[in-house]
């Protein structure tokens, strides 16, 4: 398969970034992903027992609005 044949899916997971870093951190890598046309894109959900749950469906929302 070659990217651009109708047979290439992209996809891509994001991780929600940690407590300390303000969500807008990751809304510049998310606007370039965009620009890669995915299928989808994906918001991992409390990674390594950490309570990111909050940030996760702000996210998820973000990402949803921007395409």
């Amino acid at each position: 398969m070659n990217i651009g044949s109708k047979d290439c899916v992209l996809s891509f997971e994001v991780f929600p970034p940690r407590k300390n870093l303000p969500i807008e951190s990751i809304y510049n890598t998310i606007d370039r992903l965009i620009d890669l046309k995915p299928e989808s894109i994906s918001v991992t959900y409390g990674a390594a027992g950490n309570d990111t749950s909050k940030r996760t469906f702000e996210l998820a929302g973000q990402i949803k609005n921007m395409v």
